[in-house]
């Protein structure tokens, strides 16, 4: 089996409409690189609770059965302490009347948009907060020991403040004000005053939650840019379809972001139903070489890796001939040889980085 054959028998398993028959039917499962992928992907405890849901777990070797559970319940003890900080956090924001909602992983496991939601792996819990209320959250959060580690936030420029860590709790929170640097995509006005209660927890409205599932891994997770595929994402995406009605649907694949997402997702699920246009279709060929031929992707990343240091190395001498006040900032640090030994160190990892990643 080849890396798009075994992707399609994981997102299979994973889906509702494909039966046990047609699963039961692959010959020579590549199991190694069944591993590979859905590790890749974040995908281990949802494909063992998929598997065991469809009384399938005896097409598993015994061996990788086990290493599978084993990461299941790793993952659903975390998820337990993970809904306890969860709990705390809506308890402080709704007390102190803060405009927000929950986003991404954090949205799905408090909401139960899983039937299980011991399954979503998830690193970092994601709050939205109003414009007006975003200062008054970071206060109060860093009030209650959640601390920034690095102190660089430029307000205009980024989606959310730095990471804020209270090692009494497992999750790093990120506190955005908006969800893209973009803002003509789903602005955050409109996202809080759709939004939901499921119990006492504030979530996107499902029809935001579709959109942002999508643009999120479109744009934020660059899959637009290298030509990737999410099955973490497909996943979550086929639990809030269940949610919303066909006319919603079709009113929303009208996003070229999301019907370019949908089109990927459909390579490996015909269930993701997608408008014919020329972007989609150029995405999917895209794909679909990568997939074929992985020197094609490993040579787009090195363009795109030498485009990217050079973009920041021309802006850098831009800045110190123009900008005066990024002169004084920098002149330390420009003539300390430690820190240009530093900055070249890291973009070469940087750069090997991105010459080595993997099509996921």
């Amino acid at each position: 089996m080849n890396h798009l054959s075994t992707s399609k028998f994981i997102c299979e398993i994973l889906s509702y409409n494909i039966t046990n028959y047609t699963i039961k039917s692959y010959k020579n499962v590549d199991w190694n690189r069944v591993v590979k992928i859905t590790s890749n992907h974040l995908s281990i405890p949802a494909l063992y609770y998929r598997l065991k849901e469809r009384q399938l777990t005896k097409i598993v070797p015994k061996d990788l059965l086990n290493y599978f559970r084993e990461i299941y319940n790793q993952n659903k003890s975390r998820n337990i302490k993970i809904l306890k900080q969860i709990d705390f956090l809506n308890t402080l924001l709704l007390k102190n009347n803060i405009n927000f909602c929950f986003l991404k992983g954090a949205a799905v496991i408090c909401s139960k948009l899983y039937s299980n939601t011991k399954i979503r792996m998830l690193g970092d819990l994601d709050i939205l907060v109003s414009k007006k209320d975003h200062k008054k959250t970071i206060k109060l959060l860093s009030d209650n020991e959640f601390n920034n580690k690095f102190n660089n936030y430029v307000e205009n420029n980024q989606r959310h403040y730095p990471k804020l860590v209270n090692n009494k709790y497992i999750c790093a929170i990120e506190i955005h004000n908006r969800c893209f640097t973009n803002k003509k995509h789903l602005k955050t006005e409109n996202i809080l005053k759709n939004k939901i209660f499921i119990n006492t927890y504030p979530i996107l409205s499902y029809q935001d939650m579709i959109l942002h599932n999508a643009l999120n891994y479109q744009i934020n997770d660059n899959a637009n840019l290298y030509g990737t595929y999410g099955i973490k994402n497909m996943f979550e995406s086929l639990q809030i379809i269940k949610k919303l009605d066909k006319k919603t649907l079709k009113h929303i694949n009208e996003n070229n972001h999301l019907n370019i997402n949908f089109a990927i997702n459909n390579l490996f699920l015909k269930e993701f139903k997608y408008k014919n246009t020329i972007l989609s279709n150029l995405q999917r060929l895209r794909l679909l070489l990568f997939l074929k031929f992985k020197i094609l992707f490993k040579i787009q990343n090195i363009i795109f890796s030498i485009f990217r240091i050079s973009k920041l190395y021309f802006r850098r001498i831009y800045d110190l001939t123009f900008s005066k006040s990024y002169r004084l900032e920098k002149r330390n640090s420009i003539i300390n040889k430690k820190n240009i030994a530093s900055w070249i160190k890291k973009e070469i990892k940087q750069l090997l980085r991105d010459i080595n990643r993997d099509l996921i």
